[in-house]
């Protein structure tokens, strides 16, 4: 493998001469602290999808909101209901023993998500919930 490792390492761009294009885009992701901005903005859609998803009778949040990633357990007719309306979200099959209930979803928020967006998942979630 060492043998191979230069041009692996020049492949995929990891030359001190290239570091310059990556140096630009970290400079202005530090610069007046952007990148905390987007961090709060993803944190803070996420903790709204949470408070708007205790709501929603049939929904169950398993773990706290503590960044920008939701685990959520939904009846299989509301998650089916919400990938038809064309919302995309992962189906987590890792908890699958803690929600006999209902199918876990994976809901992650970003420096790009929208406040009604996150107004219309909790929406859907409610109107196609079985326990409304």
């Amino acid at each position: 493998m060492a043998r191979d490792f230069e041009r692996r390492r020049k492949r995929a761009g990891h030359l001190m001469s290239k570091l310059r294009f990556l140096s630009a885009q970290l400079n202005a992701y530090l610069k007046n602290d952007l990148w905390l901005n987007n961090a709060r903005h993803a944190n803070a859609m996420a903790t709204k999808m949470a408070l708007g998803l205790k709501t929603v009778p049939a929904a169950r949040l398993l773990h706290p909101v503590n960044a920008n990633e939701l685990f959520v357990v939904l009846p299989e007719q509301t998650v089916t209901a919400l990938e038809m309306q064309g919302f995309k979200f992962y189906r987590w099959p890792l908890h699958a023993a803690e929600s006999e209930s209902g199918v876990t979803i994976r809901l992650v928020t970003s420096y790009a998500t929208p406040s009604a967006d996150v107004d219309e998942f909790i929406a859907a979630a409610a109107s196609f919930s079985p326990l409304r």
